[in-house]
C-alpha cells in the first residue's frame, strides 16, 4: 500500500527524519518535475520550478494533512511555481530591440540622474 508508506514517510519527515525526507524526494521528484515541465515546456525552467516546489513543500510539510495523497499536493505546488516562473519571465524585456532607440536619447546622459530617469522612462 503506497499511501500507507507515504503517510508513514510523511509522518517521519515531519518529525525530522532525513532518511524519510530523502525517500519522499526520490519518489516525488519526477512528479514535481513533470508538473513543472507540463506548464513551462522547458527543461531548465522545469528544473528551477520543481526545485522550488520541493523546497516549499518540504518547508510546509508540517501543514500537510496525513492520510491525504501527497502527489496531487506537490503537483499543484510545482504547477504554481512554474506559472510564477513564466510570469517572472514575461516581465523581463529584451533590450536588444530597443537599444538603438535608447542610445539615441542621450547616451552620455546616463551619468546624471535626469539622464538615467529619461532612459528609464523610455523603456517599454
Amino acid at each position: 500500500m503506497p499511501a500507507t508508506d507515504d503517510s508513514l514517510l510523511i509522518a517521519l519527515a515531519q518529525r525530522g527524519s532525513l532518511d524519510a525526507s530523502a525517500e519522499l524526494f526520490e519518489r516525488y521528484w519526477p512528479v514535481a518535475w513533470q508538473a513543472a515541465y507540463a506548464v513551462t515546456g522547458n527543461a531548465t525552467r522545469a528544473d528551477d520550478a520543481a526545485q522550488d516546489a520541493i523546497q516549499r513543500a518540504f518547508g510546509a510539510l508540517d501543514t500537510f494533512e496525513l492520510g491525504r495523497p501527497f502527489a496531487p499536493w506537490l503537483r499543484r505546488i510545482a504547477a504554481n511555481r512554474a506559472i510564477d516562473e513564466l510570469r517572472r519571465d514575461a516581465r523581463l524585456v529584451e533590450l536588444d530591440s530597443d537599444a538603438p532607440r535608447l542610445a539615441a536619447i542621450a547616451p552620455d546622459s546616463v551619468d546624471t540622474p535626469a539622464g538615467l530617469a529619461a532612459l528609464v522612462a523610455a523603456l517599454p
